[in-house]
This record gives C-alpha cells, sequence and structure tokens, in this order.
C-alpha cells in the first residue's frame, strides 16, 4: 500500500507543471475559466495526493500472509494444514487403539534428529527425522515460524515417510516461498499409535533456529581439460554370519544378532520377519553395536505366535542383497507359552541360605568323639595283647613247669595300656556329648521377614 501511495504521488507531482503552464505567446488575454480550472484541479488533486498519503486504519492482520497460504497450498496434501490457525490432527485416543497382546506400550516414540541451522534464500528445504515406537508412530509434525514471531504463528506442516524406504525416516521439503526471510525457527513433535506422547525435538519457547543466507553467485571458471577419471570396481553383497533363533517366549522381544562383513562396507542390515501363515514379510533395521556386530529386537507385542523371518543386507554401492536364509526358506521361532512361576508371599517369613558362622564348641565336641573311638580302637587293641600274652604265661607254667616273669611283665603292661587308653576314651566321650549338647548345629537356612521372626534359624 505504502508503494502504491508513493506511486500516484510521483505520477501527481509530475502531471502537475503540464497542467499549469502558460498560454501561447501570440494570446494577450488573460488565463481563461479553463486554465483557471485545471490549477484548481491540479491543487485539488494535490491536496488529494497528501492526504492519500495518511496511513490509513489497518485492517485486522490475517494470521499468514498470502504468499505463504499459496506457498503452504502448494505443497501436497501430506504436509498437513496450511493454516497456523487450523490444528494439527491429534492423534487416536488410546481407548480407540487395538492394542496388541503383550506388555502394554506406556512410553513416547523415540525421536532423533539432526538439527538444520543453515538454508539458502529462496530454495526448497528438506529437514528430517527418525521417530520408532513399538505401538507404531502418528506424526511426526514440524512446526514452523518466522524468527522473532509469537508462539501462536506457528505453522504445523505433517512430516511424511521418507522414500529411502528405511522405517521410521520421515522429512518434509519446505517451499522456496517460505524460505524468503531472513532466519526461522522450528520443532518437531510425535506421538504414538495408543496416545503416549509428545516426544520432542526443540520446543515452542525454545526452537531450533535456522538462517537463512543468500545464495553466493558461482563464477563459472573456464573450462578445464578433462582429466582422466578412475572407476573403481564394485564390490560383493556382505557375508552374513548368524545363528539362528529357534524359540522365544510368549510376549517377551526376540534378539536376533548377526555379524556382517564386506570390503565395500555394509548398509540396509534388515531382519524380515512374518508370522507363520502370513504372505508378507515386515522389514526391521539392524543396529551396529561395534565392530561387524549387528542386531535387532521383535517387539514384544509380535512375539504372539510362531515367526519366520531371514537377514538380509547391501554394500554401500548397493550390490545384494546378501542373505542368511530366504523367502522361501526363512528360520522359524516358536513361539512359547511363558512357564508359570510359582507365586512367593509377598509378606511374612521366607526361607533363606545363613550366613557361614563358626561354631568352635561344636569342633571341639566332635575332636573329642574321634578322641573317644580311638581310645576305644587302642584299648581294645592292648587288651588282646595282654590276653594273649597272659594265655602263653599260663601255658609255659602249666606245660613246661616254669615260670616266665618276661612273659608275665608284657601281660601286665599290655594290660595297663588297655586301661588306661580306655579311661581316656570314657573320659572323651562324656566331653563330646556335653559339647554337643551345650553347643548345638546351626542350619544352613535362615528365616526372615515375617516381623518378630526375623533371623530365627529353621
Amino acid at each position: 500500500m505504502f508503494v502504491a501511495v508513493a506511486a500516484a504521488s510521483l505520477f501527481v507531482a509530475s502531471a502537475a507543471p503540464a497542467q499549469t503552464a502558460a498560454p501561447d505567446a501570440g494570446t494577450t488575454t488573460a488565463p481563461n475559466k479553463k486554465t483557471t480550472t485545471k490549477k484548481k484541479t491540479t491543487t485539488t488533486k494535490k491536496k488529494t495526493t497528501k492526504k492519500s498519503r495518511k496511513k490509513p486504519a489497518a485492517p485486522p492482520k490475517p494470521e499468514i500472509d498470502e504468499e505463504t497460504r499459496k506457498a503452504l497450498e502448494s505443497m501436497s496434501p501430506a504436509t498437513g494444514p496450511a493454516d497456523a490457525g487450523v490444528p494439527v490432527q491429534q492423534p487416536p485416543p488410546a481407548t480407540a487403539v487395538q492394542e496388541p497382546a503383550g506388555p502394554v506400550d506406556s512410553e513416547p516414540p523415540t525421536l532423533t534428529h539432526t538439527p538444520v541451522t543453515t538454508a539458502k534464500k529462496g530454495k526448497p528445504l528438506t529437514i528430517t527425522a527418525h521417530a520408532t515406537d513399538a505401538s507404531g508412530v502418528f506424526g511426526p509434525v514440524l512446526y514452523l515460524r518466522k524468527k522473532g514471531m509469537p508462539a501462536a504463528d506457528y505453522i504445523p506442516m505433517r512430516m511424511t515417510p521418507s522414500r529411502t524406504g528405511t522405517p521410521g525416516d520421515y522429512s518434509l521439503e519446505i517451499p522456496p516461498a517460505l524460505v524468503s526471510v531472513d532466519a526461522l525457527e522450528y520443532y518437531i513433535e510425535a506421538w504414538d499409535n495408543v496416545g503416549n506422547g509428545p516426544a520432542r525435538y526443540g520446543q515452542p519457547d525454545a526452537p531450533i533456529g535456522i538462517k537463512v543466507e543468500e545464495e553466493k553467485k558461482v563464477v563459472v571458471a573456464p573450462p578445464t581439460p578433462p582429466t582422466k577419471v578412475e572407476i573403481k570396481p564394485k564390490g560383493a553383497p556382505p557375508a552374513i554370519t548368524h545363528n539362528a533363533v529357534t524359540s522365544a517366549t510368549k510376549g517377551q522381544p526376540i534378539e536376533i544378532n548377526a555379524r556382517l562383513g564386506g570390503d565395500t562396507g555394509v548398509q540396509g542390515a534388515t531382519v524380515m520377519f512374518r508370522h507363520v501363515g502370513e504372505k508378507d514379510y515386515k522389514a526391521l533395521p539392524m543396529g551396529n553395536i561395534g565392530g561387524n556386530d549387528y542386531t535387532a529386537t521383535v517387539p514384544a507385542g509380535m512375539a504372539t505366535s510362531d515367526i519366520e523371518y531371514y537377514l538380509e543386507a547391501f554394500d554401500k554401492y548397493g550390490n545384494g542383497p546378501g542373505r542368511s536364509g530366504a523367502p522361501n526358506v526363512p528360520y522359524t521361532i516358536k513361539v512359547r507359552e511363558a512357564q508359570p512361576i510359582p507365586p512367593t508371599r509377598a509378606a511374612g517369613p521366607q526361607i533363606v541360605k545363613a550366613p557361614f558362622s563358626p561354631n568352635p564348641g561344636r569342633a571341639a565336641g566332635w575332636l573329642l568323639m574321634g578322641t573317644f573311638v580311638g581310645g576305644l580302637v587302642f584299648a581294645g587293641g592292648e587288651a588282646f595283647a595282654s590276653w594273649q600274652a597272659n594265655n602263653s604265661y599260663t601255658h609255659t607254667f602249666t606245660y613246661e613247669g616254669r615260670l616266665d616273669q618276661g612273659m608275665l611283665d608284657k601281660a601286665n603292661l599290655y594290660g595297663r595300656r588297655a586301661k588306661t587308653a580306655a579311661i581316656v576314651s570314657g573320659i572323651s566321650l562324656v566331653g563330646a556329648i556335653v559339647l554337643l549338647v551345650v553347643f548345638p548345629e546351626r542350619s544352613d537356612t535362615v528365616v526372615v521377614g515375617g516381623g518378630g521372626d526375623v533371623g530365627v534359624r529353621f
């Protein structure tokens, strides 16, 4: 409007001298009425022009200017609403989603994003993000505004799945008409299909800034003589080493590991899986966990029945796929019901293994018991030797009529030893019994919990 008013003023100013020019030199009469009328008209136009320079009352400011509106309307319908006043479609309520069997998903999606900080003025700008969730992702949605504008001026735009084919990748191309200011601000948020969220990258009050720069003019250098280009030969698909998973527990996640290697790198490592009886496979990307090791986890919600799967990967030139298993000869995982866990009492006494505690009194009792047994055996042996020596002495006296004093002394010595050993053995037995009674055996288990009986051995 300001430019239109200025143009009108310049037009009137340039036309005024022509309208007030003097009459022809041959005319001597006073200016006629027409000339006077022209001057008045000119004066009136000048006044009108001056009045028109006064800024009229501004109409209510629309939420989005016409240029921005046209830019948003030129985008594909999948990008979301074009007017900041139109709210973004919210994810369906959690009660309307049929949750899969298994543990309930109560976590928002995992949202990752590489911030975009610069852009070329008047050029389209592509922003990407990666969002995953066991229940599926609703969104993501990118909120964009000119830097310095209030929070109400964010423009919500729905991001679409990336054409690369990698699950979880989303992208959005911002049209050139929106990339025509000095700076932009944005943030991204995502929900899952059961209503958990939002997961955000950036915040409405702390968005990510994009500096819009003028495109530098490229000076075309004079053509140079063509150089010899060496074309490197392309490699072979990666080799996959994998120990097949044969069994899993129903309602529990299934981890699948493999080792992938090749001279020309690895990309697009994927687990293709389906339930037995299904026709189409689902793709599950594998992540590198160090070196040549890759892994992927089938969500617990998918472990409801037997699963068929195979692995495939390409090299960095796109050669492949290299496979372990095949679509027509897949590996099979038998999904079994979880074994019931015996119920345990949440409260009350429980029997646990007791910590080791020495019992020297009982050890001494068993030592005395060993002394009793050894003394008893020794006494028995000496008593037998004394009996034999006494028989020999008696036989010599009876049949030969002589007294063998050496034999008699030996019989008496054996008898005294037997008597002493018997006394020591008896004392050891009494001591062992006393010690074993006074120091009872300690159990290997102990009762804990249940209040007053804590620490009681059982």
